[in-house]
């Protein structure tokens, strides 16, 4: 039958902790439809982002803030008019993975 496989049930956890809320974050920008903007390889304004959301713009701003924490979206380091944000390619990992599971 073959050696039994035990379960780090620590890592497993410490996994969860790290990918549940870039899941999450994932799910609600994929709700608000800016994947399509946001996977541009060019840095696209928050105002571009908040005309394809259905959400007000402190909710869209605290979402994109959520993915920015959770390393799905990346912030212009150089600034310009904005803030401007990009797909990180984690965030592309994450939708990849999710598509997989489904």
């Amino acid at each position: 039958m073959g050696e039994q496989q035990k379960i780090d049930v620590t890592k497993l956890a410490e996994l969860c902790r790290k990918w549940l809320p870039a899941f999450r974050a994932a799910e609600r920008l994929r709700k608000i439809g800016v994947i399509e903007i946001l996977n541009s390889p060019e840095f696209v304004s928050f105002a571009d982002i908040q005309a394809e959301s259905r959400y007000t713009v402190s909710g869209t701003h605290r979402i994109v803030s959520l993915a920015v924490a959770a390393g799905l979206v990346e912030k212009n380091p150089d600034g310009g008019r904005g803030p401007l944000y990009r797909a990180t390619d984690r965030m592309r990992a994450v939708l990849a993975a999710k598509a997989l599971t489904r």
